[in-house]
């Protein structure tokens, strides 16, 4: 009688996992808020899972750590198919949420045993959004509108920024007109090519990231924010008429790169390669202006 058990279980557990993986047919999982197996020709079984901050291995999460001086990053990401339910530290509770509504992904900011804040980004689309905690007293709560507010350095205004967009302040970067307080522009000069780079003052300081959710010349658009993704990097190199832009971004721990030049009708977006050899002779075009000016003043001198 027990063979016979087994033998009936070990069919069962073999029923479950056939079937194709393409998961075309069937009601989207997670309806109840459970995990369950989503019908039609798949017979898959998403199972929710819990982030616990305080485990060194996550079995079911991608988990990313980086050190900068005393401070410790800690990146979280799902894998897919596998929805974060659930948030603790040990034994504290710190976010519920469920199969509709997961968390995509997670950045723990911890300096020691004397501070930690954790940032949580949850939900899909139009109902997205960041979710902000702090640790006090050994206890995680989750931050008001209002110190929200404080922790992004933002102040009450009764007219919203130019190029504010959402209830997070995100804004339009514009290179042709750069004269957003918020936009902070570095420019170096080598080989006579100009260096124009571009960031968020107050969302280079902050655990999400910068807060831009596009970036155009004029009309032209070189990126949108998609879902997930951080603009990282936004540069600018002008020598003479020759222009060109490189934009990096980070979508859940990849990074997209997007490169572009102008020509004499507008922006056209062009290959990193060929982004590569435009810069290149840029830059050895200033060298040999370089090499030519020392020249003439060589000449000069000796008259």
């Amino acid at each position: 009688m027990k063979f016979f058990a087994i033998f009936y279980a070990f069919i069962l557990v073999n029923i479950c996992h056939c079937g194709d993986d393409d998961g075309k047919d069937g009601t989207p999982p997670g309806a109840s808020g459970h995990g369950e197996f989503v019908a039609g020709d798949t017979l898959t079984f998403l199972m929710p899972v819990t982030l616990d901050l305080s485990a060194k291995e996550t079995e079911h999460i991608l988990k990313q750590t980086i050190y900068i001086g005393r401070t410790e990053i800690s990146h979280y990401t799902m894998r897919a198919g596998v929805p974060i339910v659930q948030v603790v530290d040990g034994d504290n509770t710190v976010w519920v949420g469920s199969v509709d509504c997961p968390c995509k992904s997670a950045k723990l900011v911890s300096r020691g045993s004397d501070y930690k804040s954790l940032v949580l980004f949850v939900g899909s689309g139009y109902n997205a959004e960041y979710k902000y905690f702090e640790m006090v007293e050994n206890t995680w709560r989750e931050l008001s509108e209002e110190e929200k507010g404080e922790l992004l350095g933002k102040k009450e205004v009764s007219i919203p920024p130019e190029g504010a967009k959402t209830k997070d302040s995100s804004f339009v970067l514009d290179i042709e007109n750069v004269n957003d307080p918020r936009i902070k522009m570095d420019t170096i000069t080598r080989n006579r090519v100009v260096i124009k780079s571009y960031k968020d003052m107050e969302g280079s300081r902050m655990v999400s990231g910068s807060r831009i959710t596009s970036v155009v010349s004029g009309a032209f658009v070189f990126w949108e924010k998609g879902e997930f993704e951080v603009l990282r990097r936004c540069e600018e190199y002008l020598k003479g008429r020759r222009r060109l832009v490189y934009i990096r971004v980070n979508s859940l721990g990849l990074t997209k790169k997007f490169c572009f030049q102008k020509f004499e009708d507008g922006w056209e977006r062009i290959e990193k390669d060929e982004f590569k050899r435009a810069l290149i002779y840029m830059k050895m075009e200033g060298d040999r202006e370089e090499r030519d000016e020392e020249d003439l003043v060589g000449r000069m001198k000796r008259l």
